[in-house]
């Protein structure tokens, strides 16, 4: 908007310069995107009737790079005793207070004792399902779509993490946890934990 003004201002001519322009800020795979999304709103405004044609818009040659953004670095990674894990962990509340509005019973706690005891990434933890679970074996099967490196494999639990599943994983297979932001809930334990602010 900032840069076409108006629909009318939008034409092969300004798309390519908008591209150009773009191309000073973003690296090149970035403003393909934005041009994606720039011919799927065109087509739609064709097709509501709002523009009697769709102009030509553009993409940037194959060589062209584009700029990369200056992202600041991540701050180093403190690495945290196992009784300091511990103590955050056993602040969490147990339920979420959310647990009504999901239509399930929202375990923070359970989740965490998980997550510690198998050392899971949380985007895995996010997608297990109730018949992953093999408590008769005490094994989580990780699906191959549920692993970043898509690898599945058994996963042998301690006795802390078949506890924590034992209390939380649903019959079938639905999701175990969910995703769901804990930021505010982890903020909150951490300090009660005495953790310091940073």
């Amino acid at each position: 908007q900032d840069f076409f003004q108006t629909v009318d201002g939008i034409s092969t001519a300004s798309g390519e310069r908008y591209w150009r322009d773009r191309l000073a800020s973003v690296k090149r795979k970035s403003v393909l995107k934005e041009l994606a999304a720039l011919r799927t709103m065109l087509g739609w405004a064709k097709t509501a009737g709002h523009i009697a044609s769709v102009p030509i818009i553009t993409s940037p040659d194959r060589r062209a790079i584009g700029t990369p953004t200056t992202k600041p670095h991540k701050g180093k990674a403190i690495a945290f005793s196992e009784p300091e894990v511990t103590g955050v962990i056993d602040r969490l509340p147990e339920i979420g207070r959310k647990s009504r509005k999901y239509g399930a019973t929202y375990r923070i706690r359970d989740r965490f004792i998980v997550q510690w005891e198998t050392g899971l990434r949380p985007s895995t933890v996010d997608e297990l399902r109730g018949d992953d679970y093999d408590a008769a074996r005490g094994v989580l099967a990780i699906r191959d779509e549920a692993d970043k490196a898509r690898f599945g494999r058994e996963l042998p639990l301690s006795p802390a993490a078949c506890a924590a599943l034992d209390r939380s994983a649903p019959d079938g297979g639905g999701a175990i946890f969910g995703r769901h932001d804990y930021r505010v809930q982890l903020r909150a334990a951490a300090l009660a934990a005495g953790l310091p602010k940073d």
